[in-house]
């Protein structure tokens, strides 16, 4: 309210030539032009400056100086401040403006205020059609924060065989989740790599099951002499905090699959 009240004072002194003009003028003619332009300014800091006004640009404006402020600071942003300046926006208005502070935060590598708009968009945007939205965000931070483990991958080796393998094929899920891949590849050879880069979903992938701590089950299928071999295994997503995982698949841990 400070504030408003110095914007409202500089309006007066801008105008502080035009008074001393009227005041210099004949008592009667004075007063009536006085009184008008002091009516016109409580007239403009009521529509303009006043805290909850209808037109309350200014308010707008000083939540919005805060807002960046705080990002600059890299600290985390008020509640209060975003839902002020997005309670007037559509529900499609309000995802767009949210994700793009967001990712202006990213960029200003403000981790924590982005983290911050993270969890008031999660319970802002309610409606089940931006999960997509919320998924990409979150998987934006996270990367922002563990860079390291954007380049985590389980490589998986076979004993060589006497037959003569055309394709090797490997799939990772959350053992307790959906089957969705959270890592796939395909290889030619005796070994198989299954990295972060190669997800399904934005946000469903390895580095998510590796922060989560999540059991992660890896399905393979190879093809041999015409004939296919399956094989499965499950490994911990912690065991790929520190280091990459190589995993040995061994002659007897296969089995034919009926065509």
């Amino acid at each position: 309210m400070i504030l408003n009240f110095l914007i409202f004072f500089s309006l007066l002194v801008a105008l502080s030539p035009l008074i001393f003009h009227i005041v210099s003028r004949d008592k009667v003619s004075k007063t009536v032009h006085f009184l008008i332009i002091i009516l016109v300014s409580v007239i403009i800091f009521i529509l303009y400056f006043a805290k909850g006004s209808k037109f309350s640009s200014f308010e707008t404006f000083s939540d919005l100086a805060r807002i960046n402020s705080a990002i600059e600071q890299d600290i985390s942003l008020s509640s209060i401040d975003l839902a002020a300046v997005t309670k007037d926006l559509g529900i499609n208005e309000k995802a767009i403006f949210l994700n793009n502070l967001f990712e202006d935060s990213l960029e200003r590598e403000s981790l924590e205020s982005a983290a911050s708009l993270l969890a008031f968009t999660n319970a802002a945007l309610y409606n089940g059609d931006f999960q997509s939205i919320l998924l990409v965000m979150y998987a934006n931070l996270r990367d922002k924060q563990y860079p390291e483990l954007l380049n985590r991958q389980i490589k998986i080796q076979i004993d060589k065989e006497t037959c003569s393998i055309s394709k090797l094929f490997g799939a990772a899920f959350l053992a307790n989740g959906p089957k969705i891949p959270i890592s796939e590849n395909v290889s030619f050879i005796n070994e198989l790599i299954l990295k972060q880069d190669q997800f399904i979903v934005r946000g469903f992938d390895m580095v998510s099951a590796i922060l989560n701590n999540e059991i992660i089950g890896i399905s393979l299928e190879k093809s041999c002499d015409n004939e296919i071999f399956i094989s499965s295994l499950e490994v911990s997503g912690a065991s790929l905090l520190s280091e990459d995982l190589t995993l040995y698949i061994e002659k007897n841990a296969w089995l034919k699959k009926e065509q």
